[in-house]
């Protein structure tokens, strides 16, 4: 939404699996003029990312991290274009917390077709950014529940 109303002009796809919540998006969506070019898919990850129609279209993928590294990558990887980047939301940093490197594993990301993972920090926000550099395997995302319970990485 912050990115629609910052007049974002490529088109968008705003995908929340709580029906509540996708009503609410639609509403704004409606309200901020935008719906043109924002389309809101009230469905779980594990199912849409084996949509025909969202499946390696999507330029950008923004999450919030709605999981551990292992499934936030698995999920939002198989929707991105070749070159296409998943920019996940991080924790604020604290001095001594964790490293990058300890969260996001290069070889994991690797089994779900991406690339990286770069930290970004700015002003106590942090964000990792990945590149789609491989096809994701056609069986991922796995069935809904599956990426929590068996993480890839």
């Amino acid at each position: 939404m912050v990115l629609a109303a910052l007049e974002w002009h490529g088109p968008g796809v705003l995908l929340e699996a709580n029906h509540r919540r996708s009503t609410f998006l639609v509403q704004a969506v409606e309200q901020l003029g935008v719906a043109d070019r924002i389309r809101v898919v009230s469905e779980r990850a594990e199912v849409a990312g084996h949509d025909g129609a969202l499946r390696g279209s999507i330029d950008v993928v923004v999450s919030r991290a709605f999981g551990p590294p292992a499934v936030t990558a698995e999920c939002g990887g198989p929707f991105l274009t070749p070159g296409g980047l998943l920019v996940v939301s991080e924790p604020p940093v604290v001095e001594g917390g964790a490293d990058l490197g300890d969260r996001w594993d290069v070889s994991g990301v690797a089994k779900v077709g991406l690339g990286g993972p770069t930290g970004v920090h700015a002003g106590g926000a942090g964000y990792v950014v990945m590149r789609r550099t491989d096809h994701a395997p056609t069986v991922l995302p796995r069935r809904t529940g599956v990426p929590r319970k068996r993480p890839l990485f």
